[in-house]
């Protein structure tokens, strides 16, 4: 019978040991244990075998439609496990992608072909970049070593980069390690990169760090591609670092408040005296660098509270007041205390310094009637819309004083008389900068003068300066008295 080649039908050949398809890796990795002997290669019982001695058959190997191997002959049936063909170690020792396919010649002469395996030898290690593939760490560790705080500002974690290198394949294989020791080989973890994994980065937790000590430690890794193959040099360089994970010492002790007297945890403020600014001082060990810090003046949303959170220019760990923030607390105790928040977000509130202010009642205006002659009031040059009574803005004046301003004197049957112009009055932004009456709008009416005697008459003015919670028993301000005549 003549020789006849038919188009290929058969099952493609497989290599038992080849590695997982990686999804953007290479096909059919031989590893490189299966590289050290020939490659056996399996292929599908043919139907119809019926070798005999006069009409044998036979099984050769293509690569890239190139024979490779001996031929296979048989004479007799063939056993179950005795389809294969192997690849001698001759064409194992260079790096390949070659086709493979089997052709069958049949005990009647007829060849076929088989479907195509592609197969992947890779016997060269990917080539470490830079300084030896030494692993890239945050400037901030290699000059100041792997602190608590570093480790608490990023998550708990040092990342390293692995350089990158020649060839990046899906499959690769790292083991980086932590020594006290260079190249103890002290595993931290291992990973296999897959597609997408390339800048490479490796992570060493703070359990880890901390579990294995301070003191000069020693970071490096080793990698292997998907076949085994090491890379070279098959040591990347080392990589020293200082590490310190102890806590580092925090204070936070009260806070010191300028102006006031005392260093126990109560101290005394008197906001009589000349007071041109108010600060609040957080102690120097209290926040590390890099932590926000928040000075509360008085308890959160409460009248004459404040937050600073910006320190004075040039000045470290001092924070500015407002001075309208101090009048509200005439005569009662303000508490002053600080919160420090890490990076990564924990609060450390501070030890709170207690103020006692002492009662402020000094610095304050008289009221003035500006169309006064003197010290007298004339009924005739009052006009029908009532007398025009002004007070300068005083010291550590805010919206959040509340006024109430009587003018007194005496009815013309002699009984004591009074009328009430404001009453808890809150003050406008105008006011707060300008003072009460800038617009003439605070008058006391011309019926109730003309119904005084002829004689002295007062402006009394009762401020509280925290939006009414208290306020004094007697005018906290100077008392204007006047002498009226028709």
């Amino acid at each position: 019978m003549s020789s006849v080649k038919q188009e290929p039908l058969f099952p493609a050949p497989w290599v038992k040991g080849s590695l997982q398809n990686l999804e953007g890796g290479a096909q059919n990795v031989i590893p490189l244990g299966l590289l050290q002997r020939p490659l056996r290669v399996d292929v599908t019982p043919w139907p119809g075998s019926n070798p005999a001695p006069d009409t044998p058959e036979t099984l050769v190997l293509l690569w890239d439609g190139v024979q490779v191997g001996d031929t296979r002959e048989w004479v007799a049936p063939i056993a179950a496990d005795d389809y294969y063909v192997e690849i001698p170690l001759l064409n194992l020792k260079d790096d390949s992608t070659p086709a493979l396919t089997y052709r069958v010649k049949a005990y009647n002469n007829a060849e076929q072909d088989s479907r195509p395996l592609t197969i992947t030898l890779d016997l060269t290690g990917p080539e470490l970049a830079g300084d030896r593939g030494a692993l890239v760490f945050d400037g901030e560790v290699l000059t100041d070593g792997v602190t608590e705080d570093y480790l608490k500002r990023h998550g708990e974690v040092l990342v390293a980069g692995v350089p990158d290198y020649q060839v990046f394949v899906p499959g690769d294989r790292v083991r980086w390690y932590w020594d006290a020791h260079m190249y103890e080989d002290n595993l931290v973890a291992e990973k296999v990169l897959k597609q997408g994994d390339f800048p490479v980065t490796l992570e060493i937790s703070g359990d880890i760090l901390r579990e294995r000590g301070d003191g000069q430690r020693f970071a490096h890794y080793r990698l292997f591609d998907y076949a085994g193959n090491e890379s070279k040099p098959v040591e990347p360089k080392v990589v020293q670092l200082k590490v310190d994970t102890a806590p580092l010492p925090r204070d936070l002790g009260w806070p010191d408040v300028s102006h006031a007297t005392g260093s126990a945890q109560q101290v005394e403020l008197d906001p009589n005296k000349r007071i041109t600014s108010m600060r609040v001082v957080v102690p120097s060990g209290a926040a590390h660098p890099g932590e926000g810090v928040e000075v509360s003046w008085g308890e959160p949303d409460a009248v004459g509270s404040y937050k600073a959170t910006q320190e004075v220019p040039g000045n470290p760990g001092q924070y500015d007041i407002p001075l309208d923030r101090i009048a509200q607390h005439s005569g009662k105790v303000l508490r002053v205390s600080y919160n420090v928040t890490e990076k990564g977000g924990r609060v450390h509130p501070s030890e709170p310094r207690l103020v006692s202010f002492l009662p402020l009642t000094q610095g304050f205006p008289m009221p003035n009637i500006p169309s006064a002659t003197h010290d007298t009031v004339y009924l005739a040059s009052v006009p029908a819309g009532g007398l025009v009574i002004k007070l300068d803005a005083w010291r550590y004046i805010h919206a959040d004083h509340r006024v109430t301003l009587l003018v007194s004197g005496v009815d013309l049957q002699g009984k004591a008389v009074f009328e009430e112009v404001l009453k808890a009055h809150a003050l406008t932004a105008q006011e707060v900068e300008k003072g009460l009456g800038f617009d003439n709008a605070v008058k006391v009416t011309k019926p109730f003068l003309l119904s005084l005697k002829r004689d002295r008459f007062s402006v009394k003015v009762f401020v509280s300066f925290d939006q009414g919670q208290t306020w004094p028993s007697m005018p906290n301000f100077p008392i204007l008295d006047m002498a009226l005549r028709d």
